[in-house]
């Protein structure tokens, strides 16, 4: 039994910040989208924070721009927070007897 935990993250800001490093590298939101295989709109939609992308997203974000967006002490949280679910998981599907 898997367990699918989708973590979205929403900095006030980020939008702005994430066009104006496009704009730099000189990326179109087509060819950025097209390298993160993402639509031109999703990428419009995050830039205008319309939509918060997920952590999993804005690390393609990131490595794309060579930028830093998200805080180290939150990737730090959320990996504990990751720990800690996916060992209860463990431990209710043993105690169900049931195996992967």
């Amino acid at each position: 039994m898997k367990l699918k935990i989708v973590k979205y993250i929403d900095i006030p800001g980020l939008g702005k910040r994430i066009r104006t490093d496009r704009e730099a590298l000189g990326y179109t939101r087509k060819q950025a989208g097209e390298k993160l295989g993402v639509t031109r709109s999703f990428l419009a939609h995050v830039e205008n924070e319309r939509t918060c992308p997920t952590i999993a997203m804005l690390k393609k974000i990131e490595n794309l721009y060579m930028q830093d967006y998200i805080p180290k002490s939150l990737l730090d949280f959320l990996d504990d927070v990751t720990t800690l679910q996916n060992s209860a998981i463990i431990k209710e599907t043993t105690h169900q007897g049931v195996t992967e």
